[in-house]
Protein backbone atom coordinates (compact mmCIF):
# COMPACT_ATOMS: atom_id res chain seq x y z
CA UNK A 1 0.00 0.00 0.00
CA UNK A 2 1.04 3.80 -0.60
CA UNK A 3 -0.20 6.68 0.81
CA UNK A 4 -0.91 9.89 -1.28
CA UNK A 5 -2.05 13.48 0.12
CA UNK A 6 -4.31 13.54 -3.01
CA UNK A 7 -6.40 9.89 -1.38
CA UNK A 8 -6.74 11.16 1.63
CA UNK A 9 -8.23 14.79 0.68
CA UNK A 10 -10.60 12.83 -1.64
CA UNK A 11 -11.58 10.24 0.58
CA UNK A 12 -12.60 12.76 3.41
CA UNK A 13 -14.05 14.80 0.76
CA UNK A 14 -16.18 11.46 -0.35
CA UNK A 15 -17.18 11.11 3.20
CA UNK A 16 -18.50 14.65 3.71
CA UNK A 17 -20.68 14.44 1.10
CA UNK A 18 -22.06 11.24 2.45
CA UNK A 19 -22.87 12.96 5.45
CA UNK A 20 -23.93 16.05 3.62
CA UNK A 21 -26.46 13.56 1.45
CA UNK A 22 -27.31 12.07 4.84
CA UNK A 23 -28.75 15.45 6.46
CA UNK A 24 -30.10 16.78 3.38
CA UNK A 25 -31.53 13.68 2.55
CA UNK A 26 -33.24 13.27 6.47
CA UNK A 27 -34.40 16.79 6.13
CA UNK A 28 -35.90 16.86 2.88
CA UNK A 29 -37.72 13.42 3.82
CA UNK A 30 -39.75 15.18 6.65
CA UNK A 31 -41.45 16.92 3.85
CA UNK A 32 -45.24 16.17 2.78
CA UNK A 33 -44.92 15.72 -0.41
CA UNK A 34 -41.66 13.93 -0.09
CA UNK A 35 -42.98 11.47 2.08
CA UNK A 36 -45.72 10.59 -0.05
CA UNK A 37 -43.35 9.03 -2.62
CA UNK A 38 -41.79 6.67 0.11
CA UNK A 39 -37.58 6.29 0.65
CA UNK A 40 -37.55 4.07 -2.25
CA UNK A 41 -38.71 6.77 -4.73
CA UNK A 42 -37.16 9.24 -2.99
CA UNK A 43 -34.03 7.30 -3.71
CA UNK A 44 -34.71 6.91 -7.08
CA UNK A 45 -35.30 11.11 -7.96
CA UNK A 46 -32.34 11.89 -5.70
CA UNK A 47 -30.88 9.47 -7.96
CA UNK A 48 -32.00 11.00 -11.61
CA UNK A 49 -31.11 14.57 -10.07
CA UNK A 50 -27.64 13.18 -9.53
CA UNK A 51 -27.09 12.08 -13.18
CA UNK A 52 -28.52 15.27 -14.31
CA UNK A 53 -26.31 17.11 -12.46
CA UNK A 54 -22.87 15.40 -13.21
CA UNK A 55 -23.54 14.28 -16.58
CA UNK A 56 -21.96 17.25 -18.28
CA UNK A 57 -19.03 17.10 -15.91
CA UNK A 58 -17.91 13.77 -16.44
CA UNK A 59 -18.71 13.95 -19.81
CA UNK A 60 -16.28 16.82 -19.97
CA UNK A 61 -13.45 15.11 -17.96
CA UNK A 62 -13.30 11.85 -19.00
CA UNK A 63 -13.97 11.78 -22.71
CA UNK A 64 -11.29 13.06 -24.12
CA UNK A 65 -9.07 10.28 -22.32
CA UNK A 66 -11.95 7.41 -22.49
CA UNK A 67 -10.89 5.49 -25.80
CA UNK A 68 -7.29 5.75 -24.32
CA UNK A 69 -8.33 3.77 -20.84
CA UNK A 70 -10.54 1.19 -22.83
CA UNK A 71 -7.53 0.46 -24.59
CA UNK A 72 -5.18 0.13 -21.96
CA UNK A 73 -7.78 -2.18 -20.13
CA UNK A 74 -7.87 -4.10 -22.64
CA UNK A 75 -4.06 -4.47 -23.50
CA UNK A 76 -3.93 -5.68 -19.73
CA UNK A 77 -5.38 -8.79 -20.72
CA UNK A 78 -9.34 -8.09 -19.84
CA UNK A 79 -12.05 -9.26 -22.04
CA UNK A 80 -14.48 -6.54 -23.51
CA UNK A 81 -17.41 -8.63 -22.25
CA UNK A 82 -15.70 -9.02 -18.67
CA UNK A 83 -14.96 -5.12 -18.60
CA UNK A 84 -18.54 -4.09 -19.25
CA UNK A 85 -20.46 -7.01 -17.78
CA UNK A 86 -18.19 -6.33 -14.35
CA UNK A 87 -19.10 -2.45 -15.06
CA UNK A 88 -23.01 -3.09 -15.28
CA UNK A 89 -22.65 -5.48 -12.44
CA UNK A 90 -20.83 -3.07 -10.20
CA UNK A 91 -22.81 -0.10 -10.77
CA UNK A 92 -25.86 -2.18 -10.57
CA UNK A 93 -24.57 -3.47 -6.36
CA UNK A 94 -23.42 -0.14 -6.13
CA UNK A 95 -27.44 1.05 -6.44
CA UNK A 96 -28.78 -1.41 -4.39
CA UNK A 97 -25.98 -0.79 -1.61
CA UNK A 98 -26.99 3.07 -1.62
CA UNK A 99 -30.95 2.30 -1.88
CA UNK A 100 -30.81 -0.43 1.14
CA UNK A 101 -28.53 3.05 2.98
CA UNK A 102 -31.24 5.38 2.39
CA UNK A 103 -34.00 3.13 3.63
CA UNK A 104 -31.83 2.97 6.42
CA UNK A 105 -31.67 6.70 6.75
CA UNK A 106 -35.24 7.15 7.12
CA UNK A 107 -35.24 4.91 10.20
CA UNK A 108 -32.13 6.60 12.23
CA UNK A 109 -30.60 9.89 12.71
CA UNK A 110 -27.89 11.13 10.03
CA UNK A 111 -25.35 11.26 12.91
CA UNK A 112 -26.31 7.41 13.80
CA UNK A 113 -26.56 6.35 10.02
CA UNK A 114 -22.88 8.35 9.63
CA UNK A 115 -21.39 6.03 12.46
CA UNK A 116 -22.76 3.19 11.34
CA UNK A 117 -20.84 4.08 7.91
CA UNK A 118 -17.80 4.16 9.81
CA UNK A 119 -18.32 1.32 11.32
CA UNK A 120 -18.97 -0.32 7.98
CA UNK A 121 -15.57 0.68 6.61
CA UNK A 122 -13.29 -0.68 9.02
CA UNK A 123 -15.06 -4.01 8.96
CA UNK A 124 -14.26 -4.19 5.56
CA UNK A 125 -11.01 -3.04 5.48
CA UNK A 126 -9.83 -5.59 8.66
CA UNK A 127 -12.11 -8.39 7.04
CA UNK A 128 -10.40 -7.58 3.52
CA UNK A 129 -7.15 -7.90 5.33
CA UNK A 130 -7.81 -10.98 7.41
CA UNK A 131 -9.43 -12.90 3.83
CA UNK A 132 -6.57 -11.58 1.21
CA UNK A 133 -4.00 -12.20 3.79
CA UNK A 134 -2.58 -8.26 3.42
CA UNK A 135 -0.66 -6.62 6.57
CA UNK A 136 -2.41 -3.80 8.17
CA UNK A 137 0.32 -0.84 8.82
CA UNK A 138 0.49 0.35 12.75
CA UNK A 139 -1.10 3.96 11.39
CA UNK A 140 -4.47 1.40 9.32
CA UNK A 141 -4.41 -0.29 13.29
CA UNK A 142 -4.44 2.81 14.95
CA UNK A 143 -7.27 4.24 13.26
CA UNK A 144 -9.33 1.54 12.80
CA UNK A 145 -9.04 1.26 16.38
CA UNK A 146 -9.85 4.78 16.87
CA UNK A 147 -12.90 4.37 14.52
CA UNK A 148 -14.17 1.32 16.68
CA UNK A 149 -13.78 3.16 19.99
CA UNK A 150 -15.60 6.13 18.76
CA UNK A 151 -18.64 4.22 16.81
CA UNK A 152 -18.71 2.48 20.85
CA UNK A 153 -18.55 5.81 22.74
CA UNK A 154 -20.96 6.89 20.36
CA UNK A 155 -23.66 4.54 20.86
CA UNK A 156 -22.87 4.44 24.37
CA UNK A 157 -24.01 7.90 25.19
CA UNK A 158 -26.76 7.46 22.85
CA UNK A 159 -28.37 4.90 24.72
CA UNK A 160 -27.26 6.91 28.04
CA UNK A 161 -28.06 10.10 27.44
CA UNK A 162 -31.11 9.24 24.95
CA UNK A 163 -30.59 10.24 21.02
CA UNK A 164 -32.20 12.64 18.84
CA UNK A 165 -34.68 10.03 17.58
CA UNK A 166 -34.72 9.96 14.09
Amino acid sequence: LSFSWLAVISAMIANQSAALKGVQGKSVMKEPWVKAMGPANQYGVVNILSVLWTLPVCLALEMPNWQENWDKALRKGAKQDDVIKNSLLSGFAFYLYNEVSFLALAKVSPVTHSVANTLKRIVIIVVSTIVFGDKMTKEGMAGSAVAILGTLLYSLAKNKYGGGGH
